[in-house]
């Protein structure tokens, strides 16, 4: 009688318990951006959903000197002062309602160089 009760209750507790389903994050693409300030000791890290976005941050980092153009691969620019890193990802929201992002996978670069002439892709 005892083993009908505790699995009675045993059933009736698995049934209202969530079950903990894996959910495939919907994503959308956006751009993660790390800029390190040397002269400062700080760096800055962003999740951005727009490529204006991306702009408006480069063209702080550089006061544009430079303009930063289509973003089909991870671009790192650096001069003394400043790092600056920008990737393509896919930004997705988890359960508790923070932005989370997944890596774009890219195909490797073929790098061929020969001594003394500059690198071609």
């Amino acid at each position: 009688m005892k083993t009908l009760l505790v699995i009675a209750i045993a059933m009736s507790c698995f049934s209202f318990c969530p079950i903990n389903e894996k959910e495939e994050p919907n994503g959308r693409p956006g751009f993660y951006v790390l800029v390190e300030d040397y002269s400062a000791r700080t760096y800055q890290k962003y999740l951005v959903e727009s490529k204006d976005s991306v702009d408006k941050i480069f063209n702080n980092c550089f006061n544009s000197e430079l303009r930063l153009g289509e973003i089909d691969s991870p671009i790192s620019i650096y001069n003394v002062r400043h790092n600056f890193y920008v990737a393509r990802v896919t930004i997705f929201d988890t359960p508790r309602g923070k932005k989370k992002f997944k890596n774009l996978k890219y195909p490797e670069a073929d790098v061929k160089r020969k001594a003394g002439e500059p690198v071609v892709f």
